[in-house]
Order: structure tokens, then C-alpha cells, then sequence
């Protein structure tokens, strides 16, 4: 699903972004740094210390993210399909823009926007 202008504006502003992912003992929630809007239909975020977050993607797939407006009383919640990347087009993409980071962190956690949702 495309995101809008106004979500992606959202999402590259926020400095740091809620991240839910499913495993089997349930919902499991982190924040993850800044947003990188890859395209009108995926985001992507350096991967830090996501041990349970890499494990649940890994087993099925699904993240949601929540993006406000510090300007607007608006906000939305976005579901998709993640996949983990240690290399491939985001993933380089990434580390050529920020070299310093991807060399430390090795991963980047990528999501394919499927449904996005008004929360206010």
C-alpha cells in the first residue's frame, strides 16, 4: 500500500519510532531509531539490539509501526511484512548513505507497508 506524502513526512521527522512485532508469547514492543522511507510502499530501519524483534520477523513476518505529527493531531498505524537484511538493494542503499552506522550494526530491518490505518 502507498504511503502519503503526509506519513512519509511523519516518519522521516520522528526521531524515534514504535515497533511491534508478534511472537509466541505475544505482542513485542521497541523503539527503533529514525525512519528511512525507501519508497512510497517500504521503510526501513538500522538494526540496534533486536534479538526477540529479528526472531519474530524471522517466524512470521509481521510489524507495525506508529508515526505522529508533532504539528498536526494526527497520527497512523502502519502493518506489513518485515525481512531482515544483511545485504541486498536497502540494505546497500543504507550503508552507502551512512557508512559509519551500517558498519557497526550489520543489519538493516525493512518493512513493506501492506495496511495503514488513522489513529486520530
Amino acid at each position: 500500500m502507498k504511503m502519503s506524502e503526509e506519513i512519509r513526512n511523519m516518519i522521516q521527522k520522528m526521531p524515534f519510532i514504535p515497533l511491534a512485532t508478534q511472537g509466541k508469547e505475544g505482542p513485542h514492543l521497541i523503539v527503533v531509531g529514525k525512519g528511512f522511507v525507501v519508497d512510497d510502499e517500504t521503510v526501513a530501519f538500522f538494526g540496534w539490539r533486536q534479538g526477540k524483534t529479528s526472531e519474530n520477523i524471522r517466524n512470521n513476518g509481521t510489524i507495525q509501526i506508529v508515526v505522529v505529527s508533532d504539528e498536526k493531531n494526527r497520527g497512523f498505524r502502519l502493518e506489513g511484512k518485515g525481512r531482515i537484511e544483511t545485504e541486498g538493494e536497502t540494505y546497500g542503499r543504507l550503508k552507502d548513505s551512512f557508512p559509519g552506522q551500517l558498519g557497526k550494526l550489520g543489519f538493516v530491518t525493512v518493512m513493506e507497508v501492506e495496511r495503514v490505518e488513522s489513529l486520530l
